[in-house]
């Protein structure tokens, strides 16, 4: 698995890198894509807006499945999503920690939902993953693996 990272390279480049040969067979998803509200600083509303549907469009001229960000924006990514989901063939959304009508939205959407330290910060994120179909869950790992293993006793739920 290869990941390159492009910010914040134009999407036309982004459409050039899919004709690199020795990429083809090493790229498995489009991503990160999506919208962080918690860093408009960064990065105005508008402009996220925007992107965010030319990273659909990355995704569907390439047929891969999307590793998709929110934080802090559900109503207008729900609503970009909804409205481009026949799009692109799948997704996650990673490091979830919106609540459980959104992680419905989402997985009424086909949508996997991403879990990592950041997903079980309080007690309303942890009743959240209690309310998600173990089938629809993608762990990421990495330094959070020893967190999420300490929880998994407290969130009765069988995530393997």
């Amino acid at each position: 698995c290869v990941c390159v990272c492009v910010r914040p390279l134009p999407v036309d480049l982004l459409f050039s890198l899919t004709k690199v040969r020795s990429l083809r067979s090493q790229v498995v998803a489009i991503g990160e894509c999506g919208l962080d509200y918690d860093r408009l600083e960064f990065c105005p509303r508008d402009t996220q807006l925007q992107y965010f549907q030319r990273q659909i469009a990355l995704a569907e001229a390439t047929g891969l499945p999307m590793f998709l960000h929110l934080r802090n924006a559900a109503d207008d990514f729900v609503d970009v999503v909804t409205r481009n989901r026949h799009r692109f063939s799948c997704g996650v959304v990673h490091s979830f920690d919106s609540d459980a009508a959104v992680a419905r939205k989402l997985l009424g959407l086909g949508l996997y939902i991403g879990l990592n330290g950041c997903s079980l910060r309080s007690e309303a994120n942890l009743e959240t993953v209690k309310t998600l179909p173990a089938n629809r869950i993608l762990l990421e790992v990495s330094r959070e693996v020893k967190y999420i293993a300490s929880l998994a006793g407290c969130l009765s739920l069988s995530l393997c």
